[in-house]
């Protein structure tokens, strides 16, 4: 996977902003860049005087975040999004920069990355058991597990949960499953930025509201295919059930030991489903509320 290119950024700034956007887009954030528009420049000219001036003055990375910002970020996250083939899995560009994280909103710096629209569904596990068969399957150990238990013998996940996030699921076999796809498991950080954007927001959409995620509100009581909550659940980089559904294992370390989980779950209240909300577990726990997704850095992968 590699960074959105200069063909991909100026097809995008061709297509989704006016001119009179990409002037005040050059006024808010590259002044300079005025100085070399002359009368009768065309559009896609500008552009290109845009992206050079942008890439000659080590700004390249600056232009791909304000680019999304604001009334851009839905197209902007809908036009560099791919689907990886082999495993399916829609991922989302997050760009370079800094974001609030933590409850107290400490202001931090990332690079770009991908990273999983959705979490890992049972279906797509099931492609890396197909070609993982001494694997394990998702088993239960508890009665109240039972509902999401795998056939053992078959290696079938149940029959209603094909879209469902899988779970019964310990950090190990999260990792295995990373590897075997090419990319990794996010950091807490890589989550959060994905989970709430760059301003600090309580939840992926903002402000609390009815009907966007799967949390103790809702009343089910269990998971929910993936994506029945989106758009209106989505985080701004259009990644779904960061609120609720399943707590998702990530590969920082826990300073009381374990990993990290993120996301909470379907019994979590909202009060406790925040998005700067941290939990721990053993790494070979494997809870009916447990799930992960994935992440890619810039430059790997294929």
């Amino acid at each position: 996977m590699t960074t959105p290119n200069r063909a991909q950024l100026r097809q995008f700034l061709q297509k989704y902003y006016s001119d009179e956007e990409l002037e005040i887009l050059v006024f808010d954030h590259f002044p300079e860049v005025g100085d070399l528009f002359t009368i009768g420049m065309t559009k896609p000219q500008k552009v290109m005087q845009l992206i050079g001036y942008a890439e000659r003055s080590g700004m390249a990375e600056k232009l791909l975040v304000v680019a999304g910002d604001g009334s851009k970020a839905v197209a902007y996250q809908q036009f560099f999004a791919y689907v990886d083939s082999k495993t399916g899995l829609e991922m989302r560009y997050v760009p370079p920069g800094p974001f609030l994280y933590g409850e107290n909103k400490e202001r931090r710096e990332l690079p770009g990355y991908w990273i999983s629209k959705t979490p890992i569904t049972n279906a797509i596990y099931k492609r890396f058991l197909d070609a993982n068969p001494h694997h394990r399957v998702p088993k239960a150990w508890l009665d109240i597990q039972e509902p999401y238990a795998w056939d053992e013998e078959r290696r079938t996940f149940p029959v209603d949960k094909a879209n469902h996030p899988v779970v019964l699921v310990n950090w190990h076999d999260a990792t295995a499953f990373a590897k075997w796809a090419g990319m990794v498991l996010p950091t807490e950080e890589q989550w959060e930025k994905a989970a709430r954007g760059t301003d600090g927001r309580d939840y992926p959409w903002g402000a609390w509201r009815e009907g966007c995620a799967n949390t103790e509100e809702a009343g089910i009581g269990g998971t929910t295919a993936v994506g029945r909550y989106s758009p209106q659940g989505d985080s701004p980089y259009g990644c779904t059930d960061m609120c609720g559904n399943v707590w998702e294992w990530t590969t920082t370390e826990h300073e009381n030991g374990g990993r990290v989980m993120r996301g909470n779950s379907s019994d979590d209240a909202l009060e406790h489903a925040l998005a700067s909300d941290r939990y721990r577990n053993d790494v070979a726990d494997s809870g009916f509320d447990l799930g992960f997704r994935l992440a890619a850095a810039i430059g790997s992968g294929s």
